[in-house]
């Protein structure tokens, strides 16, 4: 895959003295890179791709959960011409526990992204979508609950509001993105109410830099209290370690 990041949480156990160690493994603009690559210094290898992916998450037996920040499908031939259908298989086969919504799913129109949807066995989120009628689409989820390892994990999804820069607006007719930080508070609130013990946001808003001029990750984690973990995409931003904000205002 074209973007792996694994991160490492440790959360309260239910009844064990020691915490738990949750590894969080997560993909973001992939992009359709699903075939592995040849590398950039030995050109005679291949690296990379869903398959080694696959055996990679599949050698850890302890307590994970395996992510996508979105951007899935447009950039290949595989991902282009198959309309996304080839990454989700990907996140079908994987067992992928949730998914975000990109600004790039909507390339080829919201009735294209349903009827992908549609074949993708995990939940897709995107919390902050909402339709004409004043509500979140009925295609997506804004949320799910996962316990894992007797600790009860709350899971939320934002699409960047940018929508309008992003897409043509055929694409996104009737659709109205609402501001992440606005819905993420809700969102706390809400898995929290669900018995939640640990939130994690998966996110296509990107990450602020010295000329951004929207609210991306970083005024999430400055600005809603109660989230533990961000998985971010959009920005393509690299990351040698996690960046630690503050998580109250």
């Amino acid at each position: 895959m074209k973007n792996l990041i694994i991160a490492l949480l440790l959360v309260p156990a239910a009844r064990a003295a020691e915490p738990i160690k949750l590894r969080v493994y997560h993909t973001n603009d992939v992009h359709g890179w699903i075939m592995p690559r040849p590398d950039k210094f030995q050109t005679n290898r291949l690296v990379g791709g869903a398959a080694a992916l696959a055996a990679l998450i599949a050698k850890d037996t302890g307590p994970k959960l395996v992510l996508d920040a979105g951007d899935w499908w447009q950039g290949t031939p595989e991902g282009s011409l198959t309309k996304g259908e080839a990454v989700a298989d990907v996140f079908n086969a994987i067992g992928y526990d949730a998914v975000v919504i990109g600004n790039h799913e909507y390339d080829d129109g919201a009735d294209s992204l349903k009827t992908l949807i549609g074949k993708i066995k995990v939940p897709v989120l995107s919390a902050n979508t909402y339709g004409a009628d004043g509500k979140l689409v009925p295609w997506v989820r804004a949320s799910i609950v996962k316990e894992i390892a007797g600790v009860k994990v709350g899971i939320f999804g934002l699409t960047t509001t940018n929508m309008r820069r992003l897409a043509f607006p055929k694409n996104i007719a009737g659709l109205d993105f609402r501001r992440e930080v606005d819905v993420a508070r809700e969102q706390v609130k809400a898995l929290k109410r669900q018995g939640a013990t640990v939130i994690i946001a998966v996110t296509h808003i990107g990450l602020e830099n010295e000329h951004s001029k929207h609210e991306g990750d970083q005024t999430l984690a400055r600005e809603v209290p109660g989230i533990d973990l961000i998985v971010g995409g959009h920005s393509h931003t690299f990351l040698s370690r996690p960046v630690q904000g503050r998580t109250e205002p």
